[in-house]
């Protein structure tokens, strides 16, 4: 892929072609990233999401002079819950800081008990970005939109395996379900 592709995909309202020195930012997905044969010196910041990150990736932007920000967050909690800036592999599974008008919690997928620092258990997310459920869904509305027993509000249960790493961020460890994205969420 080339960075023509980045500046054809770019600017898709206008049905017009960008060019290279007009991409400053881009937010796309890591295997695109990944793949792309050269980052145009124009970029200044490429933000990654909706997938696992990547060496790949990484090494990607490392040969530019972009700078690298992952992003995670699901859909129903308005697409971005944290972020933050990658300079190598290291703690590659790591998703960052949360925003601080974001509750999360690391629960028992069954039992909902929390968990201890570093044990493994689902995330759950709240907050005033936390959607109110899907549309014509009540069932799944009220599996995944739960109130919080801790506090105020509606949790959002992800799905997400986590813990807290000994850098004290969520590191993510995979899916508790089998779900997968493709633009819309489904499981296998």
């Amino acid at each position: 892929v080339s960075s023509k592709f980045i500046s054809m995909a770019w600017n898709q309202t206008s049905k017009r072609p960008l060019s290279d020195d007009n991409i400053q930012c881009l937010f796309t997905i890591p295997s695109l990233v990944a793949a792309l044969s050269s980052i145009p010196d124009s970029v200044e910041m490429i933000f990654v999401g909706g997938e696992a990150l990547t060496g790949a990736a990484i090494d990607a932007v490392k040969k530019s002079s972009a700078k690298l920000v992952s992003a995670y967050g699901p859909t129903e909690a308005s697409n971005m819950v944290c972020a933050r800036t990658v300079l190598d592999s290291t703690n590659i599974t790591s998703l960052g800081t949360f925003f601080p008008n974001v509750q999360t919690y690391v629960a028992c997928p069954d039992s909902l008990a929390l968990k201890e620092f570093g044990e493994w258990g689902e995330l759950l997310i709240g907050g005033d970005q936390v959607g109110l459920g899907y549309l014509n869904r009540p069932e799944l509305t009220a599996e995944k939109f739960i109130s919080n027993p801790w506090g105020a509000g509606t949790l959002y249960r992800t799905g997400d395996l986590v813990r807290f790493g000994a850098d004290g961020q969520l590191e993510i460890g995979g899916r508790i379900d089998f779900q997968v994205g493709a633009g819309v969420d489904f499981e296998l």
